[in-house]
C-alpha cells in the first residue's frame, strides 16, 4: 500500500507524529500492531479501510 502510493516510512512517522521510525518498521514486519489511533490515521493517509490494513493473506496449502 505504501509503495504503491509513494509513501515512505519517514513520511508516515512525521504525519502520525511518531518519535521513532522503528515503530513503523515493526508494523510492516508484523512484530507489533499499530494502536487504534494510528490505525485510523493510516487508513486516512492510505485511503483504505482499517480491515485492509489488518488483513493477512493466508498461505495456500498444496495438499
Amino acid at each position: 500500500m505504501m509503495i504503491d502510493r509513494g509513501i515512505t516510512v519517514t513520511q508516515l512517522q512525521n504525519w502520525l507524529e511518531i518519535d521513532s521510525c522503528q515503530a513503523v518498521y515493526k508494523w510492516l514486519h508484523g512484530v507489533n500492531l499499530p494502536s487504534v489511533t494510528h490505525l485510523h490515521g493510516l487508513s486516512q493517509i492510505l485511503n483504505v479501510k482499517i480491515d485492509e490494513i489488518l488483513a493477512v493473506e493466508e498461505e495456500k496449502d498444496d495438499d
